[in-house]
This record gives C-alpha cells, structure tokens and sequence, in this order.
C-alpha cells in the first residue's frame, strides 16, 4: 500500500561488510501491517530509513480455488 524510503548516506562503491537492519511492527490492525525499519553501518551511522504499510492477509487467499471470472 505504501513504500517511503530516505537515504540518509552514500555506501561506498567498494561496498560495506556488514549492515545492522532493525524492523519494528508499530501496529497490526485490521489486516494492515505499519513497519518501521532502520539500516545502519557498523560506527551506528544511519545509511536509511523507511516506512511500510501493508495488507496483511491470511494463508488460505493464496492456496484458495481460484474462480475464473471471465466470460
């Protein structure tokens, strides 16, 4: 439903070792899902971060009998 990513810093082009990512449910409610996620370098430095807000569904929509609706 909604994607919004901000980077806060450039990763060098030979890359980095290692990243910390951190993801927090801030609600689950009504079938949608509010998360927060940090990415950081090794020194604590924020290299982004962003916030999702998705449907959570359950299982049974995706191995349910599809119908064919077309005529």
């Amino acid at each position: 439903m909604l994607l919004n990513l901000d980077f806060k810093k450039v990763i060098p082009d030979e890359g980095l070792e290692w990243l910390f990512v951190r993801v927090a449910a801030k609600q689950i409610r009504n079938g949608r899902m509010d998360l927060e996620i940090v990415i950081m370098d090794a020194e604590g430095d924020i290299i982004a971060l962003s916030h999702h807000v998705a449907l959570a569904l359950s299982s049974d929509r995706n191995i349910a009998e599809r119908k064919n609706s077309r005529i």
